[in-house]
């Protein structure tokens, strides 16, 4: 536990740096393979402000390079990773995708 908590990936326990590292590689062969410019559909993506799994850099950059422009990304600002276990902000966050989901099936 000691080597771990000194570790200089770690986010104080919230996620392991083999994590970290896993998600950073999974970026980057996404990146070589140009994933995200394939996007032609709309997309709506959510984040959690406080998310320490998923860097919000990171998701800025999916976003900005998903080519459709009906495209849109809501931040939960109090919300972490975990943004559908936290009972606080599921009506919220649900009621968004349904009003989401409403505009686009029409």
């Amino acid at each position: 536990m000691e080597e771990w908590l000194g570790d200089g990936l770690d986010l104080g326990g919230s996620v392991s740096p083999h994590n970290i590292e896993v998600n950073d590689r999974a970026f980057a062969a996404l990146d070589q393979e140009r994933i995200f410019e394939r996007v032609t559909t709309p997309s709506l993506i959510l984040r959690g402000g406080l998310d320490t799994v998923v860097s919000n850099d990171k998701t800025d950059e999916f976003f900005q390079t998903i080519p459709v422009r009906d495209k849109n990304m809501i931040t939960y600002d109090d919300v972490d990773h975990m943004m559908f276990q936290d009972g606080e902000y599921l009506s919220v966050i649900t009621n968004d995708i349904i009003s989401w989901l409403d505009t686009h099936s029409k």
